[in-house]
């Protein structure tokens, strides 16, 4: 009897605890997704310039690439595609005009070393992306002591641009 209530006491709080946090989680959830899709569409925006911010959904039939879709204004398209960095996945948009020029690239998810691998989503490493093509893509500087974190931000880019291909 002795160990019986603090096994009951136990149980309750970890009950009540796991309610809370269930709970807690329907609560947040439409909160959550909302903000993410709204930084999602930020993230096109921001890699298409000239979007009419309408996309329509794609499929690209490549693993890495988490999502494509095409500007229903007619400004181009946008991939989002992992890889794997130093630190884990890494995630990068890519926005394209019609042609397959790069008009932007940003980094959107990165377990990179701080002071290091993260300067690749610097504007000075990322805007060098800008107005290449796929034959072109990889001829960018790399980060001097980023060089694992610079090769999958160019991997991701590369990976766009044939994702560009399979939906044209």
């Amino acid at each position: 009897m002795k160990l019986a209530k603090p096994i009951i006491v136990l149980t309750l709080i970890c009950l009540i605890s796991s309610a809370l946090l269930g709970l807690t989680y329907e609560k947040t959830k439409d909160i959550i997704a909302a903000a993410e899709l709204q930084a999602t569409n930020d993230a096109m925006a921001e890699v298409l310039p000239g979007s009419s911010g309408d996309f329509e959904q794609l499929d690209a039939g490549m693993e890495n690439v988490l999502m494509a879709a095409k500007d229903n204004g007619g400004a181009g398209y946008v991939f989002q595609v992992e890889d794997s960095g130093y630190g884990g996945a890494y995630v990068v948009m890519v926005g394209m005009d019609n042609e397959g020029t790069i008009t932007g690239a940003k980094l959107l998810e990165h377990n990179e070393t701080p002071g290091l691998g993260a300067k690749t989503e610097g504007a000075d490493f990322t805007s060098q992306f800008i107005g290449k093509n796929q034959s072109s893509a990889a001829d960018v500087d790399m980060i001097t002591g980023a060089t694992i974190s610079s090769s999958a931000f160019i991997r991701c880019v590369e990976a766009a641009c044939e994702a560009f291909n399979a939906v044209q």
